[in-house]
């Protein structure tokens, strides 16, 4: 019996050193922490927030088994060292969402890389790579590259980004050079867990998805000061601000066809577009928009 437990104990410790020498080695969890690749472009899209590195794509066109020339580049020593300083992301020419994703960098053929620079600028290349090849494409991305076609109606989680603090969110659309989307909120309040619920559909978040998310209470005053600055007198309420320092704002939305019709009007409202007039019930309907 003692014999038999030693054993067990020797197995536990054995296995136990394992592990431990596998999470040394970056085995154990290599995708966050040991810079590896993720399969996720929401995923993705939020590593890139959260560490403020440029995106790296790569676009395979074999199966997940497989392997073709540029993947073997992407494997070598130099290479995979250079891309470490990216957040890197593989997708699937057989997944209809990656191949919609990818779309908005001109890419229509696999295999391919893409690089997606903090700036919203990007780069890409198509067809088998070599090392040299490989090489020679991240050494171009280092410079300003062009500007993608935004399809906002790609297949997205339902992840809104909440920030806390007006301030914070406008750091972070200096930094990226979109809109923001304020969500001012009467958390207790029937008409606020109605707007959250809408808020959470897939058709809403679709259009927001692209957005800076902001999350204000009602609660503090400097929150209210911030709500009547951009020119909302009735809470709960939603507001779309440009980095031209136009804002859109709905007021009391009770509808998901009211959300929608916003969203996409305040799409349309963006740099180039025209700005959202007035909704001609708005003296009826307390879910129209308007432009302070």
């Amino acid at each position: 019996m003692a014999s038999m437990t030693l054993r067990l104990r020797t197995i536990a410790v054995g296995g136990l050193g394992s592990f431990l020498l596998l999470a040394m080695t970056g085995c154990a969890a290599p995708l966050w922490g040991g810079g590896g690749w993720v399969a996720d472009y929401d995923k993705a899209e939020r590593r890139v927030e959260q560490t403020d590195r440029d995106l790296m794509i790569y676009y395979r066109g074999v199966h997940k088994t497989g392997r073709d020339r540029t993947e073997e580049s992407l494997a070598k020593g130099e290479v995979n060292a250079r891309t470490r300083e990216f957040v890197r992301c593989k997708l699937f020419k057989a997944y209809e969402p990656d191949r919609r994703y990818v779309a908005q960098f001109g890419v229509e053929r696999a295999p391919a890389l893409i690089v997606v620079r903090r700036d919203g600028t990007y780069h890409a290349r198509t067809g088998p790579m070599s090392v040299d090849d490989v090489l020679s494409f991240l050494d171009e991305s280092q410079e300003l590259g062009t500007t993608p076609t935004v399809n906002a109606h790609i297949p997205r989680e339902v992840d809104y980004r909440w920030r806390r603090s007006a301030a914070g969110a406008r750091a972070a659309a200096q930094r990226s050079g979109a809109p923001i989307l304020f969500a001012f909120e009467r958390w207790w309040t029937g008409d606020w867990r109605q707007l959250e619920e809408l808020l959470e559909t897939t058709e809403v978040h679709a259009r927001f998805a692209l957005m800076v998310h902001a999350r204000i209470d009602s609660f503090w005053p400097a929150s209210r000061q911030e709500a009547e600055q951009l020119g909302v007198t009735q809470w709960p309420a939603l507001v779309v601000a440009y980095p031209d320092g136009r804002v859109k704002v709905l007021e009391l939305p009770t509808s998901l066809e009211q959300i929608v019709r916003f969203a996409d009007a305040a799409a349309a409202g963006g740099d180039d577009g025209p700005a959202i007039e007035p909704d001609a019930t708005a003296a009826t309907d307390p879910g129209a928009a308007h432009t302070p």
